[in-house]
């Protein structure tokens, strides 16, 4: 369906911008260079993915077994790719 090609059409764009802006870090030295972009692009596309619907459908049990909520749960993600990534 049209639905469904567009759907597909989305995800690659995002994907492509995604490889671009790891790109653009190899290129001004923000990111280390040993790092492959399309697969760290696929990596984080996953995560991330994975990570908002566990602090979205999850949130309760995380906080309710581990003491932590959505928000600090989505800002250690991002502060630990961050770690990764800096060169």
């Amino acid at each position: 369906t049209i639905q469904a090609i567009c759907h597909v059409d989305n995800r690659e764009h995002s994907l492509n911008i995604l490889i671009g802006c790891l790109e653009n870090g190899f290129k001004d030295g923000s990111i280390r260079k040993d790092v492959d972009p399309v697969k760290m692009a696929i990596l984080l596309w996953g995560m991330s993915t994975g990570i908002f619907q566990l602090s979205h459908f999850k949130q309760e049990l995380v906080l309710e077994q581990h003491n932590l909520n959505a928000e600090t749960m989505l800002q250690t993600f991002f502060e630990y790719i961050e770690m990764f990534l800096k060169a």
